[in-house]
């Protein structure tokens, strides 16, 4: 399931409980719901800076690749 998957799902989960909760647990819900979606976020984060940094890693080794086809 992805990032985003994971978000929407969350989302309706909590849309569930709103409707079924009251005061004290419907607030207790919302923060939790919070909580997910910061972890997820950090998570959207971290995998962006490892995309950048691959892409990064592979414009290096196909200059590299050109560098070599050229000598031989």
């Amino acid at each position: 399931m992805s990032l985003l998957q994971q978000i929407v799902s969350r989302e309706n989960d909590v849309m569930r409980l709103d409707a079924a909760l009251g005061g004290g647990a419907r607030a207790e819900v919302r923060r939790e719901l919070k909580r997910s979606i910061t972890a997820l976020e950090e998570q959207i984060r971290t995998v962006e800076a490892a995309e950048v940094a691959a892409t990064v890693r592979a414009e290096e080794l196909a200059a590299e690749q050109s560098e070599l086809a050229m000598r031989l």
